[in-house]
């Protein structure tokens, strides 16, 4: 009978989608009623604020057990029946119960439970709890429960106690469990015996009015035997209470006008046209709250926009006017700004002192022009852009790295070109650079020129050399694979080297910093969804810099967009090509990147390898699996935050340590090394155990102990 009268109310109140069925609406009525009654919660439900409180409904012909009318316990037929109830709360609060039709116990609103849960007399497992305590056990918050209860009875000491506590729970399951009751429905029999579950049809709710309340823990019911607590371990005492004004979610509970408020996210994971659509809702009242990355900061206007709550203190001044400034942008709008400064040193700096903030100074924008070495790469793009312009024919193709380097003489005949130093490529560099540095690049000698196609720190000359070896490498590989009859071999490397000499050359070359990247991010990789049927499949955009997906789109990862988790379920793979595999190893001690898995100590520190592996560069980004229908909680969901940043020496390390930082009594505390074409290696090894992976379909998965012990089985392709 409370379904249909929520329902009715619950509509009234707007708090359905005008999509949703009646069906749909009654099992959304039903999750909420549920909630309410497995509720732990001693603030914010129902009960908790002693609004309402859980009833266990006495059957007809209910009569008392003799186990609790005779000595040591001595029960009226009420406390009887009170306490029989504050046993099966136990149980109610476990959640041993029967989900009805409808009801998912995976759903988020039961976290962190999640599901159901059945009873056995004795022996508790997955999934299954225990009436009397199981193995060597002595007690639970049954036992536990009776024991002070018998205590304050009897002015025993409790441990005295739990003998007799125990033998009357025991005799009480053949009263919980008779099916003619209605407690416990009996649900299934296996090995481990006949299980059972709460019967929800015997629980209800009455009015809060007068109840009691726990001295100690705060705990509410609506009766109390003895004054004994049902929380275990709690030596509070129940006394007579009511709800209390003043209380918060009190006051929201009693308010009439609650009722529905959509809320819905503003972020960079929205396609375009979504983002825009949500924002027009909002603008039109049908959503009332925007969930916001700090992509909203720039160029949204959103007119009547009346309050902004920010997670956290934004990392400078211009960044709070951008956000805080969202609101109050009518002349005749007041605006509310609410800032939750976290328990982080920023955080709290403004906290103490938030005028300072607030009212501070915001710098003026400011771009240094004669930085040598982004101008000397804007020097390399004039350079280039006119030896296309003049050089490049319809019938060749420069595009990729492999027809630039490899495939043709175009490296060979740039060299050519620039070394006549065209007057035009003369003119245009000393119309653009920065005077200041004509000299220090040497814009009228040509020096730029010669540093870039030779000598030992000539980028140019390091991108040529790292193509045309690995196309060496692979067509080794490909005839010593063909050679012994290994074709399958032969057409994975083949496909690696057509990955090699298709990747696009301005990339390539912005990657080994011979072009500028006019970017940022630059190496931009997607958790791809658009192959899954659902609707919000084809809305969302899930893009990261690839620094920052290997670990957010790692296989088994999640991350939340339209309201639903996208797990990655592996690399996503283009046709007849593979990605490159690389063998390194890394030191633990120096953070040392090495492109190779030879040796077993490192060559820096000397310190004994732990770290081996095979890598792959996922350039072409992750596919996602279908998201779980279920709605979201609290939590967030699986990552795998284990990137790790090692610096990796192109061979022009030095050898020297010398000291940079020294003690009083001169110990050297810090030295220093360097290398001019040093990188920084970023490693996801999926916390040290690594990741299965398919070379023909891009699958992956967390290698788990079990898995490394037995060969892989078969995947979903």
């Amino acid at each position: 009978g409370l379904t249909p009268r929520l329902v009715a109310r619950a509509a009234k109140a707007q708090v359905f989608e005008s999509r949703q069925t009646a069906a749909e609406r009654s099992d959304l009525i039903n999750t909420w009623i549920v909630r309410e009654l497995v509720s732990t919660d001693r603030r914010q439900s129902l009960e908790g604020t002693g609004l309402a409180m859980r009833q266990l409904i006495q059957p007809p012909g209910w009569t008392i057990p003799s186990a609790m009318s005779a000595a040591p316990w001595s029960f009226s037929g009420d406390e009887a029946w009170m306490v029989i109830e504050s046993l099966l709360l136990s149980l109610l609060d476990g959640q041993v119960i029967e989900f009805p039709d409808g009801v998912d116990p995976a759903d988020a609103i039961f976290a962190p439970r999640n599901r159901a849960y059945s009873l056995r007399s004795t022996g508790s497992g997955p999934g299954v709890l225990s009436w009397s305590p199981s193995g060597n056990a002595k007690t639970n918050n049954r036992v536990d429960y009776l024991a002070r209860l018998l205590a304050r009875r009897t002015s025993s000491d409790v441990a005295r106690c739990r003998d007799a506590a125990r033998l009357l729970l025991e005799s009480l399951w053949m009263t919980v469990t008779d099916q003619r009751a209605g407690l416990l429905r009996q649900g299934s029999n296996n090995k481990a015996g006949v299980s059972y579950s709460l019967d929800l049809d015997a629980w209800g709710f009455i009015p809060g009015g007068v109840h009691f309340q726990c001295s100690h823990c705060g705990t509410r019911r609506a009766a109390a035997v003895s004054g004994t607590c049902p929380t275990m371990g709690c030596q509070g005492e129940m006394e007579e209470a009511t709800a209390r004004d003043g209380s918060h979610y009190l006051e929201l509970y009693r308010e009439d006008g609650a009722g529905r408020m959509a809320i819905e996210e503003h972020t960079a994971q929205w396609s375009a046209e979504q983002a825009t659509a949500i924002q027009q809702r909002f603008l039109q009242g049908e959503v009332d709250v925007l969930s916001c990355s700090t992509t909203f900061e720039l160029g949204v206007d959103v007119g009547e926009l009346q309050a902004v709550l920010l997670r956290n203190v934004p990392p400078s001044e211009a960044n709070y006017v951008q956000r805080a400034g969202r609101a109050g942008r009518r002349t005749d709008s007041a605006a509310y700004i609410l800032t939750f400064a976290q328990l982080r040193p920023h955080d709290q700096e403004v906290f103490r002192e938030p005028e300072r903030f607030v009212a501070g100074r915001v710098p003026v924008p400011q771009i240094p022009a004669a930085n040598e070495r982004i101008v000397r790469r804007h020097v390399h793009s004039v350079a280039f852009a006119r030896f296309f312009r003049e050089q490049l024919t319809e019938d060749e193709d420069w595009s990729t790295a492999g027809g630039f380097f490899v495939n043709t003489t175009a490296s060979a005949h740039f060299r050519e070109w620039l070394g006549t130093r065209p007057g035009v490529v003369e003119e245009e560099l000393s119309r653009i650079i920065p005077a200041e540095l004509h000299e220090s690049l040497g814009l009228a000698t040509w020096e730029w020129s010669r540093l870039l196609l030779g000598g030992d720190e000539s980028p140019f000359l390091h991108a040529e050399g790292e193509i045309t070896t690995d196309k060496a490498h692979y067509a080794a590989l490909i005839a010593e694979a063909a050679a012994a009859e290994k074709y399958k071999a032969a057409a994975y490397f083949k496909a690696v080297l057509r990955t090699i000499e298709l990747q696009y050359l301005l990339g390539y070359l912005a990657g080994r910093n011979v072009l500028p990247k006019y970017g940022f991010p630059v190496d931009v990789v997607q958790l791809k969804t658009n192959h899954l049927p659902s609707r919000e499949a084809q809305q969302v955009e899930l893009d990261r810099d690839l620094r920052i997906a290997i670990s957010e789109f790692a296989p088994g990862s999640g991350v939340v967009a339209a309201k639903k988790t996208w797990t990655s379920a592996g690399l996503y793979l283009l046709p007849n090509r593979a990605l490159p595999e690389l063998a390194y190893t890394t030191c633990d001690s120096c953070k040392r990147f090495d492109r190779t898995a030879s040796g077993t100590s490192c060559g820096r520190c000397g310190e004994k390898l732990r770290s081996k592996g095979v890598m792959v560069t996922p350039r072409y980004g992750f596919a996602a699996r279908d998201p779980e229908s279920r709605q979201l909680g609290e939590e967030r969901p699986t990552r795998l935050y284990a990137s790790r940043v090692y610096f990796a020496s192109a061979g022009d390390e030095t050898a020297g340590r010398e000291p940079v930082l020294r003690t009083t009594d001169g110990a050297a505390l810090a030295v220093a090394r360097f290398s001019r074409r040093g990188e920084l290696a970023v490693v996801n090894n999926g916390r040290d155990r690594g990741f299965l992976y398919c070379r023909d379909c891009g699958f992956a998965e967390l290698l788990s102990n079990r898995a490394a012990k037995k060969k892989p089985g078969p995947h979903q392709h």
